[in-house]
Order: C-alpha cells, then sequence, then structure tokens
C-alpha cells in the first residue's frame, strides 16, 4: 500500500480486490475479509476499508448478506464488458466530433484503419526498475508478474543487501538514478527510502494480490491450525506476525 501515492487508499484497495475477482481469485459467491481483518491485516484505517467494500458493492463486485458477512457477488461484472462499453463510448463521441468538423463516418474510418498499423506497430519503451523484497520467491514473482503487466525491465534485490550495500558504499546509492521506480512491499518501504536516502528516484509500495489472498486462506484455516511465519529477516517475520495478530486471527496458534 503506497501511503504517499495521490491514489487514495481506499482506492487503492479496490483495486487489488476487483483484480483477484477478475481473475477468479475471488471466485462468485465467495465470502471476502471483514473490515476489521482487512484493517488489520494491511494496516489500515478501518474507515477506509469500510469504504473500499462499499464502493464495491455499488459497482456491483461485491453483496452484503445480513448476518453473514460480505460476498462476491454471483454475477459480478466481466472486465471484457466494461473494456467493450468504454470503447464504444469512445468510438461514438469521436465520430461525433470528427462529423461536426466536417467528415464523414466513412472519412473518419478509413483513417483510423490506415492508422491503426502504425499505433500496434509502436512498442513501448520498457523502463528499468527495481524490485526490492525480504525473500528471493517473492521477488521473483513480482518481477514475473510486473514485466507482464507493464512496461518494465525488472532487475531484483533483497532488503538486507540493500541496506548492507549501501552501508558499505555510498557509490552504490548514486547508481540508484538508473532506474526509473524502486519497488518494494509496504512492509520495507521505509527502510528502502532510508537506505537510498534521496528522491531523485521514487520509491513506491504495493499492496499485492498476495496479501489480501493470504489473509483469506488463513482467515478459512480450522480453529487451533499452526502456521509458519517465514521470511529472509527477522524484521519481515515480525511484521508477518504483526499482521495476523491486527487481523484478529485468534484462531491460529503462529511459529516463528
Amino acid at each position: 500500500m503506497n501511503r504517499e501515492s495521490s491514489v487514495p487508499v481506499h482506492v487503492q484497495l479496490k483495486t487489488q480486490i476487483r483484480h483477484l475477482i477478475m481473475t477468479g481469485a475471488l471466485k462468485p459467491g465467495s465470502q471476502v475479509p471483514t473490515v476489521r481483518q482487512l484493517a488489520g491485516f494491511l494496516r489500515i484505517n478501518p474507515n477506509t476499508a469500510a469504504k473500499a467494500l462499499a464502493e464495491l458493492q455499488q459497482e456491483g463486485y461485491l453483496e452484503s448478506r445480513p448476518g453473514r458477512g460480505t460476498f462476491v457477488a454471483d454475477r459480478p461484472p466481466t472486465g471484457e464488458g466494461k473494456m467493450a462499453r468504454g470503447i464504444e463510448r469512445l468510438v461514438d463521441e469521436t465520430l461525433e466530433r470528427a462529423r461536426r468538423l466536417g467528415y464523414s463516418a466513412e472519412e473518419f474510418l478509413a483513417t483510423a484503419a490506415t492508422r491503426a498499423p502504425v499505433a500496434g506497430a509502436r512498442k513501448a519503451k520498457r523502463t528499468r526498475a527495481l524490485v526490492i523484497e525480504c525473500n528471493w520467491p517473492e521477488v521473483s514473482r513480482f518481477r514475473e508478474e510486473l514485466e507482464a503487466e507493464l512496461p518494465l525491465a525488472v532487475d531484483r534485490m533483497l532488503v538486507e543487501d540493500l541496506t548492507e550495500r549501501a552501508r558499505r558504499d555510498p557509490s552504490f546509492v548514486r547508481e540508484m538514478v538508473g532506474y526509473g521506480v524502486v519497488i518494494t512491499t509496504f512492509f520495507h518501504i521505509h527502510e528502502v527510502k532510508a537506505a537510498l536516502a534521496f528522491e531523485s528516484v521514487p520509491v513506491v509500495a504495493l499492496l499485492t494480490e498476495a496479501n489480501i489472498s493470504t489473509l483469506l486462506r488463513l482467515s478459512e484455516l480450522p480453529e487451533g491450525t499452526t502456521v509458519g511465519l517465514v521470511c529472509g529477516t527477522p524484521k519481515g517475520t515480525q511484521n508477518l506476525l504483526r499482521s495476523v495478530q491486527s487481523a484478529g486471527l485468534t484462531h491460529l496458534k503462529t511459529v516463528l
């Protein structure tokens, strides 16, 4: 969760939950975490979590069942339908603008057809990015997903390596200017910023779907289940423990 982003926190949370629904990670009819669980696990204000869930209900992605909780709607809006409606609206608006400028629909369509191959042939330049996390499996997963979804060329680094190299070699920090963005999670955002100690390269924190998915899986475990919390650093492990405790998952036994 990037609390310094211009995007409101509740919008970031909505985007993550909606993505889980659209990708099938949260299936129709499945229960979503409570406001208390979301707020505790993600360390956000309960009102923020409540606002995100309420807006997702208004948009048709979630539904409230009195006495039972909040669930994914049986027929949530599809991304394809939403995209199609957006494209139709864009085409209608553009055709109307062309008509006002004195062009016929045929002239507009002919011009659009000649422009389409040119636009499609353009490839977005990939921005260099550095992903920093506390363990290799997570940092590798982040790289794979970010490169698949965004025009990024992603390098990897562990938090402990960053702090150690920054401490031993100040010139290492200056080399970071070659990156367009440094990406970490909300667990490590302050640690990473402190190690870099400059603002010429933006440092952003991710709220990834794995966090919410993990919360879902933990909340579904039977009473008394023993859960091991493991991270690449002791601090990371303590962060995980605090998140579990803050979410009110008292039915679990945690082992560090």
